[in-house]
């Protein structure tokens, strides 16, 4: 019984070891395993870092290396990498570029603040956003304007966030267009000063024509007054008289008109407005007429919206006033009432000149303030064609308007309307 007991104990160690035996082994192979799986871990690991290194020394390459613009900067203000091209173009070194506050107090001096703000903000970005067109100052001195666009990149290791801007140079592009404005403001210049050539040539013309006729017909009544003075009657050499005095005047009133349109038309005469009496220079001006047209005309004024001040240009509205009262007067031969009314509607002030003469055919109309241009009704009634081209640009220098109206052979009516005060942007052209 006791070799029995002996031969099983023996028999149980003997299993038991062997249970050990193969428990030890599998744990040891799967020691093994997990030992070269981690060692191969490590390695992926590695080459993974290695691959990563590199490849951030390729991006960073390619950044520096860039055909553009580029710089790289963490949100912390640190530029990690900056393009050759950044630097060549604004003529900066990488060692002056370490930060982007660096960056900021070179390009943007006193406007680094507002800049920065705006920096700032692209570390919240989602994607790629263009920020517009800003312009940056050079280490020489000179400006450039650059178009920035910027994307966010993944984070560093150190958890800082990461931003590519890039620019685009549009310093040419703008070059190029200012440099065609200013082109294009030299042609409208230069075809301007032909237009006024041409018109200083038209105004020479007809003034030499008018004027030899005029001058002819004084010449000649003077020569007849110095030849034959004894032989003709008190009566024609009053009438001799006469005709030199008409013609004298109408030459006077043809260089003055032609003058004023010159300094209004060629060389943009001035426009100094002020508040005046209005109500007080039509009376002025209806008793300057009255008084020379007294005992073949009745000139009235009226104030029918009782307006007083007004903010014009004294010089301009007298010679408006004077040229439609005399016009009011001249093509009224039969005399007649002339009449002046002042109003106001709305943002104008209205001036309004009545006649009962001549009147003006529908076909002149539109014509009636071309300068030079006389309408077929004034037969022979003297004048020179520049009054009202001369009333259209004193109104229209008040940023006012003119219109007429008129019934052949029952007068006519010209109405000037010109803006309130705090309506109108004097015009000085």
């Amino acid at each position: 019984m006791a070799e029995l007991s002996i031969l099983k104990g023996v028999a149980f160690v003997g299993f038991t070891a062997l249970i050990l035996f193969i428990s030890l082994r599998r744990a040891f192979a799967y020691r093994f395993q997990l030992e070269s799986q981690l060692r191969a871990q490590i390695d992926q690991v590695q080459d993974s870092k290695k691959a990563l290194t590199e490849s951030e020394q390729r991006f960073r390459k390619a950044v520096e290396d860039g055909p553009v613009p580029m710089i790289i900067f963490a949100e912390d203000g640190e530029i990690l990498s900056v393009s050759q091209t950044w630097l060549d173009i604004t003529g900066y070194t990488a060692d002056q570029l370490r930060t982007i506050d660096e960056w900021t107090t070179l390009a943007y001096g006193e406007r680094k603040q507002s800049i920065r703000a705006g920096i700032d903000n692209l570390f919240d970005l989602t994607g790629r956003t263009d920020e517009g067109e800003f312009t940056i100052r050079c280490r020489d001195g000179s400006h450039r304007v650059w178009r920035f666009s910027s994307t966010p990149l993944s984070s560093l290791p150190d958890g800082r966030r990461v931003v590519l801007s890039i620019a685009a140079d549009m310093t040419s592009q703008h070059e190029a267009e200012a440099f065609q404005l200013e082109n294009e403001r030299l042609k409208a210049h230069f075809q301007k000063e032909q237009e006024r050539n041409a018109f200083v040539e038209k105004v020479v013309s007809s003034l030499s024509h008018d004027l030899r006729t005029l001058l002819t017909t004084i010449l000649t009544s003077t020569e007849t007054l110095g030849l034959y003075a004894d032989r003709l009657t008190p009566e024609k050499r009053q009438n001799r008289l006469d005709v030199i005095s008409q013609h004298v005047k109408l030459s006077l009133e043809m260089l003055t008109d032609t003058v004023s349109l010159a300094q209004g038309t060629l060389t943009e005469g001035s426009f100094r407005p002020a508040y005046l009496n209005l109500a007080a220079l039509c009376q002025v001006s209806v008793e300057e007429i009255q008084q020379a047209h007294k005992s073949t005309h009745r000139l009235v004024f009226h104030n029918a919206g009782k307006v007083e001040m007004a903010y014009v240009d004294e010089v301009l509205i007298s010679r408006v006033l004077l040229n439609l009262l005399t016009n009011a007067v001249k093509y009224s031969p039969n005399g007649g009432e002339v009449r002046l009314e002042l109003n106001k509607r709305e943002a104008w002030i209205v001036l309004r000149v009545i006649d009962q003469g001549i009147g003006i055919p529908a076909a002149d109309l539109p014509r009636i303030f071309e300068p030079f241009f006389r309408s077929r009704a004034v037969g022979r009634i003297p004048g020179t064609g520049l009054g009202l081209s001369i009333v259209k640009d004193c109104v229209e220098r008040h940023r006012g308007r003119i219109s007429v109206e008129s019934v052949l052979g029952r007068g006519t009516t010209f109405t000037v309307e010109l803006p309130l005060a705090g309506d109108q942007t004097p015009n000085v052209g």
